[in-house]
């Protein structure tokens, strides 16, 4: 199973969000990075972002069985098919989600420990900070490799 690591990012000094991702094959080598900057927001918004960014990537790329590895709590429980999403003003971003996690395929929603992220979090930090557009990574850019064994180790 591939698996997807993601990370959204609020920044009030810029009012920016920042999300990110990537994606490992099965025996855990580098597919794709992605990290982009959007406007005014929260940062559960932000991370849903980011699953989306993730989710879609992992479709384009063929792979039908993902985890999906996010810090937040909250994207993991409005993931469930049956959520009421009525009363959150990011329901339009959830159920875009919740309408790729109903394509055919195999996706599992997986909570990590924050201490285990910071590799996403960094690139959703920058991309926050410095209005980035869409940016993709064939490998890992500079200083992800180290937070990615910190990520391993943690």
């Amino acid at each position: 199973m591939a698996r997807v690591t993601v990370d959204g990012s609020w920044n009030p000094e810029t009012s920016r969000m920042g999300c990110s991702m990537y994606v490992f094959d099965v025996a855990d080598r580098w597919l794709l990075g992605a990290s982009e900057s959007h406007g005014a927001g929260d940062a559960f918004l932000a991370e849903l972002l980011a699953v989306e960014l993730g989710l879609q990537a992992c479709w384009d790329m063929g792979l039908r069985q993902v985890m999906c590895c996010t810090d937040c709590s909250m994207v993991v429980e409005v993931m469930q098919v049956d959520a009421s999403v009525g009363q959150f003003w990011a329901r339009d971003v959830i159920r875009r989600v919740q309408g790729l996690l109903r394509r055919d395929w195999r996706v599992v929603m997986q909570l990590i420990p924050r201490e285990k992220n910071s590799a996403a979090d960094s690139l959703a930090r920058q991309a926050s900070r410095e209005a980035s557009p869409r940016c993709y990574w064939r490998h890992p850019p500079v200083g992800v490799s180290a937070l990615l064994m910190q990520d391993a180790i943690a």
